[in-house]
């Protein structure tokens, strides 16, 4: 039985890899470079093999359909399909973005430098909940939920910390 966290990780993950693999996907059609075309090939298929690795990990019935297009003839589908690839790689690049600012500013010496790039980084974060809101609007993903039992087990295994 998967724990809620294991659970939730993958489920942000599975998201992470469907809107970079598809924005890599689109990189692939416009590509002129043969090597970087492959590159590009070779990491669409680890990314699928690690999505259906965390797939089969969640006990998935239904198999992950990975076409290099979407063969959807309904344009109003294919626009949601498309949007909802490109939100949910807005949202890891700016989650990406914010880390990396973040991150580098933990290091940084001028006080200056440090503080524009703490700015930058929530501005990252600003933007990924906007990307997330829309997410959530279009269900375009599942956050998995605890259950009350789950929740009240927590809190009681750390009574003695918060009294």
């Amino acid at each position: 039985m998967l724990k809620m966290t294991d659970t939730g990780l993958m489920a942000e993950h599975l998201v992470i890899h469907d809107g970079v693999m598809h924005r890599l996907m689109d990189n692939k059609l416009h590509v002129q470079d043969e090597k970087l075309r492959e590159i590009i090939s070779k990491q669409i298929d680890i990314l699928k093999d690690h999505a259906v690795t965390m797939s089969k990990m969640l006990g998935a019935e239904e198999s992950i359909n990975f076409d290099d297009k979407n063969t959807n003839t309904d344009k109003h589908a294919s626009t949601v399909y498309r949007d909802r690839h490109i939100a949910l790689d807005g949202m890891f690049t700016a989650n990406a973005l914010a880390k990396e600012n973040y991150s580098h500013s933990t290091v940084m010496k001028n006080k200056g430098v440090k503080e524009t790039h703490v700015r930058m980084a929530m501005d990252q974060l600003e933007i990924a909940k906007e990307y997330e809101k829309i997410i959530k609007e279009n269900k375009w993903t599942v956050q998995p939920s605890s259950s009350s039992e789950e929740r009240s087990q927590i809190v009681k295994n750390f009574k003695e910390l918060i009294g």
